[in-house]
């Protein structure tokens, strides 16, 4: 009897210390998590006349992460210049070159920080569109590469590849089978993105595939992972984003609007391209209300999803939101039916975002799509504008907005560069002393 009761406890004993151990394990591990990122988003837009550029990048409280990407798009926007400078060299005649980088933030977790950036470059002749799936480890900032993701000679790629295969339908493997570039080779199986799913292969862009990615999510991927990473695969969960970040990732014939002038006090429209912006639009806002001035902004679908605050106060304080599409691409080099989805995504965030419907479009660098279907969006353009805005001081920029300004005009600003703030400063400080009174475009 005393040797059962002895033999009871010491199991109890020892299931008690394999709990406790399992459970100071997960503690630690939950230790070692880093907090939730709250992005920030960056936009970079440039126009000059022989090329344009637009690229959206996030950026985060981890400084390691965020010098990464900016030297990745840095690194693209000077290999974009280079090959604009020789097509042109080439003597190659062609609209203006364009260069569009934008991305998504596919997972995020205690430990890692994954980020998907999706470019566009169009010198003259065929657009090239490629891809780059960024992984990152929280704690060290580093970025996790294949390589290092993967045991130290693994012939991953094989594995990877045949995965795939057994992931996607029967009718699509005889497709997979005919395309060169999806052979099992390091290359085209690069695009790896950790989620808490199983890893997403992204298929190379280049290809005319009808599938864009397939979620891997064997137990068997698990032995090919580097020993650090097995513990943490399929046993990670996503962090739930603050409740201002929940929006919508998701118009016959538009008219131009007629700038009619006042027969009574001459009157103006500021219009702000490109936000909104946390801190510059606010700053804007509150040199409007000191004058009692309303303005009409042109918001980027995209950052009114990620600062819907901002959106909200701007529609609050009167202020007039046009549509300036969902992440500023070329439309003229769209086909249609990318034009529409960039219209009709920027519509349906702001609207749900501020409760009101745009009813005034401004198209990204001014160039009006070939076709568009969308009723009741007028077409805003300008009369007053700085080239090259952000290469000169503010005095400088509010001289150049004010030199042709007559009763009715309209002048274009942005709202994401500081200096654009103090150029306002002068220019509504100037026109006030001249008696003129600020509207929307829609009023004027």
């Amino acid at each position: 009897m005393k040797q059962s009761t002895l033999y009871i406890t010491t199991i109890a004993l020892l299931l008690l210390t394999a709990c406790s151990f399992m459970a100071s394990a997960d503690e630690g591990q939950k230790k070692n998590a880093e907090p939730y990122y709250d992005i920030e988003m960056k936009t970079d837009i440039v126009e000059y006349e022989e090329y344009h550029m637009t690229t959206h990048y996030p950026q985060t409280i981890n400084n390691q992460i965020n010098q990464t990407i900016k030297d990745y798009i840095n690194q693209r926007e000077s290999d974009f210049k280079q090959m604009s400078y020789h097509a042109l060299s080439e003597g190659k005649e062609s609209p203006s070159h364009e260069l569009h980088i934008d991305f998504e933030v596919l997972h995020q977790d205690g430990f890692f920080f994954v980020v998907r950036f999706t470019e566009k470059i169009d010198v003259g002749q065929e657009p090239i569109v490629s891809q780059e799936i960024m992984n990152f480890e929280k704690k060290s900032g580093n970025q996790v590469t294949n390589d290092q993701l993967f045991e130290e000679g693994a012939d991953y790629s094989e594995a990877l590849a045949e995965w795939t295969k057994e992931k996607v339908s029967a009718s699509l493997r005889e497709e997979w089978e005919a395309i060169p570039s999806l052979q099992a080779t390091p290359e085209n199986y690069e695009n790896v993105a950790w989620t808490d799913q199983g890893l997403m292969l992204y298929m190379p862009t280049s290809q005319d595939i009808s599938v864009e990615g397939v979620l891997l999510d064997q137990p068997e991927i698990r032995k090919w992972l580097h020993s650090d990473y097995q513990e943490l695969f399929l046993n990670t969960e996503p962090q739930a984003e603050p409740s201002d970040r929940e929006a919508s990732k998701q118009t016959k014939g538009v008219q131009d609007l007629a700038v009619r002038k006042s027969s009574s006090q001459k009157r103006i429209a500021l219009t702000f391209d490109d936000g909104p912006h946390p801190e510059y639009t606010r700053q804007v806002l509150d040199v409007l209300a000191e004058h009692d001035a309303k303005a009409t902004f042109f918001m980027i679908g995209k950052r009114v999803r990620y600062y819907p605050e901002t959106a909200r106060e701007v529609a609050e304080q009167g202020h007039e939101i046009g549509n300036h599409t969902w992440d500023h691409p070329r439309l003229t080099g769209l086909e249609q039916a990318e034009v529409e989805k960039q219209i009709s995504a920027a519509q349906s965030v702001i609207k749900e975002t501020t409760g009101e419907t745009p009813s005034v479009i401004r198209y990204p660098f001014g160039e009006k799509p070939l076709y568009s279907e969308h009723e009741n969006l007028e077409t805003v353009e300008w009369t007053s504008s700085v080239e090259n805005w952000n290469e000169k001081a503010p005095d400088t920029i509010a001289t150049q907005l004010l030199s042709d300004v007559e009763d009715g005009s309209v002048l274009l600003m942005y709202d994401l560069h500081p200096s654009m703030i103090e150029a306002l400063e002068i220019v509504v400080e100037r026109l006030a002393d001249e008696g003129y009174q600020f509207v929307t475009v829609s009023e004027l």
